[in-house]
């Protein structure tokens, strides 16, 4: 690893006894969780999470399926895919089956798939969490399912299909470079897809993602960042649209291809986030939400915050063995902390409680941190996080929904939702996953760009 530069110590704890040192402020930061629900409390309310979601359920006629919607004026891409869709909820069912046996779930499982199977071709977006990627990983967890298994070599057929060529060898499916719509996690979704169904070529479809991700990366005397799109001015640095998110990409390339160009570019983009790392005690080692214009504006859960970003330090860490990374990534869970989540909100943590922008993203976070570190702190702190989202649970229809703001610009614009990364899907799926952290939680499915 380079030297830090002088800016960035207050970022990084140094060797030695600082690092001790910063660890232990970590670990003794959080108190215990008060009157803590045990396993049962947090698999009810899961139940309830799912109970309401299957409650919004639409059937299409002439055996087209079901559908999951959160709000009536979905496109068809938002119907189906991970973030909002029945690709992320089918997930969520999966694992509440697995823990429940409650047959409901499994049929809501066949008719998700059938709408999917039945609506690929449709689908105009091909990314990880806007279309068809996301699609395509989902509904291969389901192999035994005809629909499903169709649906996903369909989905795979038109990613291998739909595609543009450049002089460099490499592809790419839009001008999209990022985790969620563009070419970083559609290239995630190759890898995870490429091992887990034996299929080579999608593992060669990956690399030539890669490729061509080397080629539009811009070059600074820092390192190396990416725009979230191609022709963009704006750059959104962290993981869901920005560099953290691309070079956790072209490490992943690395571990599995050996080629030292990827890590080049994951490190270069690494040392890029350092340089811009705020060095503010309020907002010590976080990354601004977008530049030029938001240096001052700090999210903190999965999509701009450290719940995101921290994947990539911690993930960089593991390859390189330079504990220097993991550092910076207990650096800025530090300071989520010492601001106070999940009760106290900020600019950029505002009245959200889902995985993508809020409480969940954080939760799933620290639950991910308690798996890999053992330290019950981590624990603690995700446990807290449900205790929250316990509290602002709303009972509706025999089950249990969560009203938040979805965007930080329209806070007025209060809904309850169904999805994964926006809604009861999500927060439900947290709970198993908090029932489960005292016995490891073996039967959670890590998602492509999952560094845990």
């Amino acid at each position: 690893m380079k030297q830090i530069r002088a800016a960035q110590l207050s970022c990084v704890f140094s060797r030695g006894w600082g690092g001790v040192f910063g660890f232990f402020l970590l670990s003794m930061s959080i108190g215990p969780a008060s009157s803590t629900p045990d396993r049962e409390e947090f698999l009810r309310i899961a139940t309830q999470a799912g109970d309401w979601t299957l409650s919004r359920e639409v059937q299409v006629p002439n055996d087209g399926g079901s559908y999951f919607p959160s709000r009536s004026d979905l496109s068809p891409e938002d119907k189906g895919n991970l973030y909002y869709g029945n690709a992320g909820i089918l997930l969520f069912f999966r694992e509440l089956y697995q823990t429940t046996g409650r047959p409901e779930y499994a049929e809501a499982i066949k008719r998700g798939a059938r709408f999917l199977n039945k609506n690929i071709s449709d689908l105009k977006l091909y990314g990880l969490y806007d279309g068809l990627a996301g699609i395509a990983f989902s509904l291969a967890q389901f192999p035994e399912d005809p629909a499903a298994a169709a649906g996903c070599s369909r989905a795979l057929g038109r990613l291998a299909l739909e595609r543009s060529h450049d002089q460099n060898g490499g592809t790419r499916w839009n001008n999209d470079n990022d985790v969620i719509s563009g070419s970083a996690g559609v290239g995630l979704t190759l890898l995870a897809l490429g091992r887990q169904l034996e299929r080579p070529d999608l593992i060669d479809l990956a690399v030539q993602a890669g490729t061509d991700l080397l080629a539009v990366g811009q070059t600074t005397s820092h390192g190396r960042y990416w725009f979230h799109e191609l022709k963009s001015g704006r750059q959104y640095p962290n993981f869901s649209h920005g560099t953290a998110g691309i070079a956790f990409f072209l490490l992943r390339l690395y571990e599995e291809t050996g080629e030292n160009r990827f890590l080049v570019a994951a490190l270069d983009g690494a040392h890029y986030l350092q340089s811009i790392a705020s060095v503010d005690p309020p907002s010590r080692c976080l990354i601004p939400h977008d530049l030029p214009g938001g240096e001052t504006l700090f999210y903190l859960s999965w999509c701009h915050g450290p719940a995101g970003t921290g994947r990539f330090f911690h993930e960089l860490s593991i390859v390189t063995r330079d504990p220097d990374w993991q550092r910076l990534c207990d650096a800025s869970a530090q300071t989520m902390i010492d601001l106070g989540v999940p009760e106290h909100h900020t600019r950029g943590y505002w009245d959200n409680v889902s995985r993508c922008c809020g409480a969940v993203g954080m939760g799933e976070y620290f639950l991910a941190r308690f798996r890999a570190s053992k330290q019950p702190s981590d624990r603690q702190l995700a446990l807290r996080i449900a205790e929250y989202l316990s509290r602002a649970a709303e009972p509706e229809g025999g089950g249990l929904k969560w009203t938040q703001a979805e965007n930080r610009i329209e806070p007025d614009n209060l809904l309850a939702q169904t999805g994964l990364m926006q809604g009861a899907a999500g927060i439900g799926l947290f709970f198993l996953h908090v029932a489960r952290s005292d016995d490891g939680d073996k039967d959670s499915l890590p998602l492509p760009d999952s560094s845990w």
